[in-house]
């Protein structure tokens, strides 16, 4: 008997501790639906900005054609309501028309009643001033019963706003999250317990009083009250996304900042910034494919709604997204290549099309042009080497033969002037010039030109003939084939290391871009 009894006991404190703590979604599962989804309905947002956009139209016709001023009046606000999430600058003129046909009807409290409304377009579009203004004029004036709930509603998101999200204070000296629970407060005093805005406003209270699990379990037992429809379903989800957020469970803050976006999307409120929130978050999860998506969404949004206290903050989070993206393309480069190779390999032999195959035969026809090339550089430094050395040894067998011619008939004198003067150097040096214009203008045909193109137009180089180099071609040259060393160049060329240098640094001065010159020459015919 006594185990029955703790048994039902059990039970008992299972159906209450149910009751008090509600249903929590699999988070880990859920929140992947929903960016699935969210995806999905994004593609057709403009779908839904079209409906909303000929609800005002319809709307706009009925007020047109109203006889009576009070039913042009109720069609106006209503008109608001339907443009403000479209665009706060149409919100307002029709505010302000609706304004100026209340004070000719002589209705004060509709006159009062779009003050208020008007303070919110006010804010969202960025003029903080104008909207304290509207308010002010309002609480002056007196607040009528009748619009005691919109103007504590206005006032509270305001200042919550101001106090959660945005560094910009307009007093210093106030509180604003203070602000924003009295007005809460006085919100709850105009509502009953069974409404479900009732325990959103309460979850807003607890959240500016810091008490975050009283705050996330209203906010929980909102939702469990109310329809998908209803205009405080998205500001729910938002406030348990941040809440989660803030304690950091990415997944859950994920999932209900997702379903607070699609609502937004599926109802055309182009001011709301749940979307925004979740690219933001999404962008510390490295998912930063949906982090830009989503922030360039918003801000198109926002730019279309004109909704300016929006703008800057999606900008500041559009240019981070774009940071974490361009520093993952630089990082992900060389894998990228290699992916690319791979997937076209694989594709070659997977699908077979005519097209890979020409691409195939295409490729190998310009490898075998590279070979052919490096070939014909072969062949041409091999022959143009052994005709040197053949020279050379043609030269330095008739040199013997003279010296010896000289010797023997005892000219050792004019021997030596013969050698003092230099003849024999000289003419093996222009041999050298010649083979080495020939090999390497045969290398690189449009040598000249190429030089050219990086000097200065008035400081172009001219040579007596196309099929010859001169001295600053020739150490231009051998900048081009890697020769670093002065000493090897004045060697090959008979000049000396400072006359080197000077043709460098007067090269150099002619040049368009003297910091890259003798790399840009190093590129000149490379592939």
């Amino acid at each position: 008997m006594k185990s029955c009894l703790l048994f039902i006991i059990a039970i008992l404190l299972s159906f209450r501790l149910s009751a008090d703590n509600p249903k929590m979604p699999d988070y880990n599962r859920s929140y992947s639906e929903v960016l699935d989804n969210l995806d999905r309905i994004i593609q057709d947002r403009d779908i839904y900005v079209q409906k909303r956009m000929h609800a005002a139209d319809s709307t706009r016709k009925l007020l047109n054609s109203a006889e009576s001023g009070s039913e042009k009046l109720r069609l106006s606000l209503e008109l608001a309501m339907i443009q403000r999430t479209l665009s706060t600058d149409s919100a307002i003129a029709i505010l302000n028309d609706g304004y100026d046909l209340a004070i000719t009807l002589k209705d004060s409290i509709s006159a009062e009643r779009i003050v208020i409304l008007r303070a919110r377009e006010y804010f969202n579009r960025g003029l903080v001033h104008e909207c304290f203004l509207d308010l002010d004029y309002a609480m002056i004036r007196g607040i009528h019963p009748y619009n005691q709930y919109i103007y504590h509603d206005i006032c509270r998101i305001i200042y919550f706003t101001l106090g959660t999200f945005n560094e910009y204070q307009p007093f210093d000296h106030t509180d604003l999250i203070a602000s924003g629970i009295t007005h809460s407060e006085q919100e709850l005093k105009l509502l009953s317990t069974k409404n479900s805005d009732y325990y959103v406003i309460e979850g807003l209270i607890n959240l500016g009083k810091k008490q975050f699990y009283a705050m996330e379990k209203s906010l929980h037992k909102a939702l469990e009250l109310m329809e998908p429809d209803n205009d405080q379903y998205h500001i729910a989800h938002t406030l348990l996304g941040e809440h989660y957020r803030t304690f950091g469970n990415n997944e859950a803050a994920a999932y209900h900042y997702g379903m607070a976006a699609i609502d937004n999307i599926k109802k055309a409120r182009l001011d709301e910034v749940a979307l925004l929130r979740l690219g933001e978050l999404l962008n510390s999860m490295n998912d930063y494919t949906r982090t830009h998506n989503y922030t360039s969404v918003s801000l198109e949004q926002a730019i279309q709604a004109n909704t300016k206290f929006n703008q800057m903050r999606i900008s500041n989070a559009l240019l981070e997204s774009n940071k974490h993206i361009e520093q993952r393309r630089k990082e992900r480069f060389g894998m990228l290549v290699f992916s690319l190779i791979t997937l076209f390999v694989l594709l070659l032999v997977i699908v077979k099309l005519v097209f890979d195959k020409r691409k195939e035969v295409n490729q190998l026809r310009e490898t075998e042009k590279e070979l052919a090339r490096a070939n014909l550089a072969k062949d041409t430094y091999i022959g143009e080497f052994m005709n040197l050395c053949s020279s050379y040894m043609e030269s330095l067998e008739e040199y013997n033969k003279l010296c010896k011619r000289k010797i023997t008939t005892g000219q050792t004198e004019a021997l030596m002037e013969y050698i003092k003067s230099g003849t024999v150097l000289e003419e093996q040096r222009k041999k050298f010039y010649d083979v080495f214009d020939d090999a390497f203008l045969l290398l690189f045909p449009n040598f000249i030109e190429n030089i050219n193109s990086l000097l200065m137009p008035d400081k172009q180089i001219q040579t007596p003939s196309p099929t010859m180099l001169n001295t600053e071609l020739r150490i231009s040259a051998f900048t081009r084939l890697g020769f670093e060393d002065s000493t090897m160049i004045s060697r090959f060329l008979g000049i000396s290391i400072n006359t080197i240098y000077t043709y460098r640094n007067k090269m150099r001065s002619r040049a368009i871009n003297r910091a890259t010159f003798d790399d840009d020459i190093k590129r000149i015919g490379a592939v």
